[in-house]
């Protein structure tokens, strides 16, 4: 159960970053595709990262 927590906490923090990501781009160059599009290019290679990151955390903690 605190596993399938973790997934759900992950996957709201790489959603915020993802929009972050959206609206940087949307500043930076003026336009962008839409939303749904740019989520499906960038979200599961955010999700893969934020994954990595989170066992190398564990294997730095223990």
């Amino acid at each position: 159960m605190k596993f399938i927590i973790e997934l759900f906490k992950l996957s709201i923090a790489v959603l915020s970053g993802v929009i972050i990501l959206y609206i940087t781009e949307l500043v930076r160059y003026g336009r962008v595709e839409n939303f749904v599009d740019f989520l499906e290019d960038v979200y599961p290679y955010a999700f893969v990262i934020a994954v990595f990151a989170i066992l190398a955390k564990e294997k730095i903690d223990h």
